[in-house]
């Protein structure tokens, strides 16, 4: 049952633990390719990480019949995806090159097991938002681990070595990659902190915020903004006392406008002082936070390509051709210009509806309890998709199917108990009728 404890005895543990596991190994499968290559067998990581993790899965939802469920709803998901590129390519061939890319194309970029896309399989089958919270804080804390590692590397050497636009090696001084990495975790802890104020959550918030800072991009600081403007609408809008929280809202915006300057200045400050730097507080600082960065570029070459096509667009994954001479993946940067150049204005625009218009109604649902909080987590880091990134790789939006599909069936099922308690509603209507 959707949202209650239960589990199937498989020896030491029951199947809801393991699939706790699975969804644990799930986010932490850098760490686990990192141990196994530590214990000297680097030619396997990548296959025993896999078998590792999708052992634990199967044997989840082998103990547990109403699971099969999952594996059905994946099947249909991987099916569409799958249709959708199959359509693209018959209708394109001269898409083949983009497709069959070693790097970037369908097999290793999409449907290689460890890519976004499965994560619809772990959180359907944990399909418990308290489980589902627990469990990305253990991964939270694992994961930390090879984030202070790297970020400590960088620093020592002074810059982070990592792949241009062109696909060629540079050195810059912060990792886009790194802070979006790290932000996911961040949102975990800080809506942890928020809500259940552990002196543990708050230092891992904290930590994760110092190491966004010090090595990722501003764009993950995008992340956080949209979570607690998000969260504190959300919080006021339910308060018997709304009009003055409202008020004090507006006081506290009023007030960081004048002051996030000065403190800003006052950040950099103490970081300099200890020896370190923060590109992010220097680009706050002079008012450069929505730069496009060289996505400019990028982003009109997208806008061109759905003005040619609006109709039809350029089907899946149809912009790597084209957007390839700014960018070597091929991706516009931005989710919903990809959505309109690939499946043009009305199709397109169809699917961003429902994505704006489903995340809007699933934020002000009061009757799915931590559901809500945790979709709003998912959504937040989904923000990374407005900025950068594509959702065919990324786990952003799949995370967000997962959770929807989740409360929908939590939902259902609590009006199935109403009913076996007071009766279907119907009855009652026909009876007055």
């Amino acid at each position: 049952m959707t949202g209650v404890r239960t589990g199937i005895k498989t020896g030491l543990i029951t199947n809801r633990q393991v699939a706790n596991l699975s969804l644990i190994f799930y986010f932490t499968m850098p760490m686990v390719r990192l141990i196994i290559r530590d214990v000297g067998l680097p030619q396997y990581e990548f296959l025993l990480s896999l078998v590792l993790t999708y052992s634990l899965l199967f044997i989840a939802i082998a103990g547990r019949t109403e699971k099969i469920r999952v594996l059905v709803e994946f099947s249909i998901i991987f099916a569409v995806v799958c249709s959708l590129l199959s359509l693209s390519l018959i209708l394109h061939p001269e898409y083949n090159y983009w497709f069959t890319r070693a790097t970037y194309g369908v097999m290793p970029y999409v449907l290689r097991p460890d890519n976004g896309l499965y994560v619809f399989l772990f959180i359907r089958l944990v399909d418990d938002p308290h489980d589902i919270l627990k469990d990305l804080r253990i991964c939270g804390w694992i994961m930390y681990l090879i984030y202070v590692r790297q970020l400590m590397n960088a620093l020592k050497i002074g810059y982070w070595v990592i792949e241009s636009s062109k696909g060629e090696e540079v050195h810059f001084s912060y990792s886009l990659d790194y802070g979006y990495n790290v932000v996911f975790f961040v949102l975990i802890f800080l809506y942890l902190a928020i809500r259940y104020k552990k002196k543990t959550d708050i230092i891992g918030c904290a930590a994760g915020i110092a190491m966004v800072l010090l090595g990722g991009s501003r764009g993950a600081l995008v992340c956080i903004g949209f979570f607690l403007a998000v969260y504190v609408l959300i919080r006021i809008m339910e308060s018997r006392n709304r009009n003055f929280l409202l008020l004090l809202t507006v006081i506290a915006i009023l007030l960081a406008i004048v002051l996030y300057v000065p403190l800003l200045t006052l950040a950099a400050g103490l970081l300099s002082k200890m020896g370190l730097s923060s590109r992010s507080l220097y680009k706050l600082i002079d008012g450069t936070i929505s730069d496009a960065n060289g996505r400019s570029a990028i982003w009109a070459a997208a806008i061109r390509m759905i003005k040619t096509k609006p109709i039809l667009g350029y089907g899946a994954m149809g912009t790597r051709r084209i957007i390839r001479k700014y960018h070597i993946v091929g991706y516009p940067h931005q989710l919903f210009l990809e959505l309109l150049a690939e499946y043009g204005v009305f199709i397109g625009g169809a699917v961003i509806a429902v994505i704006v218009g489903g995340s809007i109604r699933i934020l002000r649902m009061r009757d799915i309890g931590e559901w809500r909080y945790v979709y709003l987590i998912f959504l937040s880091n989904a923000m990374q998709l407005m900025l950068s990134y594509t959702y065919w790789h990324k786990h952003a939006l799949w995370s967000l199917l997962a959770i929807a599909v989740c409360i929908h069936y939590y939902r259902r099922q609590g009006l199935e108990r109403t009913e076996a308690a007071n009766g279907p509603a119907w009855i009652d209507e026909r009876k007055e009728l």
